[in-house]
């Protein structure tokens, strides 16, 4: 039988690695767009790591922080682009970014905010200049007084 202390053990690493679970699943979907979801779940793991990087077990303790030496070799900087994705979905704002980057780290949380505001703002630009006109020069984006005084039939009598 296990003793107190490994039931107790066994409770803890459950408890950390039932996240893992959860989150891989969620990231494994493929019926659904997940580049929303990157950014929110690798902060949940980044925390939860810090929080049993300080456990009572030494074990445990162990583990987590073997775990976070993993985790920092790939996500020690968030990606600029998963920050993004995660801004594009309407349940989440910059202001929710920028409280899960002053969590992890203050010092860098608002260098790290305005590079992503400023990265949204080139974005939208590039995709401005990409709508309004294409490689030919011609507007791929009809104007207001073009969509109202346009006939879809006059290309067929052209053609008649």
């Amino acid at each position: 039988m296990p003793s107190v202390e490994e039931w107790d053990r066994g409770a803890k690493i459950c408890k950390l690695l039932k996240l893992f679970s959860v989150i891989t699943t969620d990231f494994s979907g493929s019926k659904y767009p997940t580049s929303n979801v990157y950014f929110t779940q690798v902060w949940r793991i980044q925390l939860l790591l810090e929080k049993y990087s300080i456990c009572d077990d030494a074990g445990v303790r162990e583990m987590a922080r073997d775990m976070q030496v993993k985790f920092d070799k790939y996500w020690k900087e968030y990606s600029l682009i998963l920050a993004m994705g995660a801004v594009l979905d309407p349940r989440v704002k910059t202001v929710m970014l920028e409280a899960a980057y002053k969590e992890l780290d203050p010092s860098t949380a608002s260098l790290k905010t305005a590079k992503l505001k400023e990265s949204l703002s080139d974005l939208y630009k590039d995709y401005q200049k990409l709508s309004q006109t294409g490689s030919s020069g011609f507007s791929l984006t009809p104007t207001p007084h073009e969509i109202v005084t346009e006939s879809p039939l006059e290309d067929d009598y052209d053609n008649v």
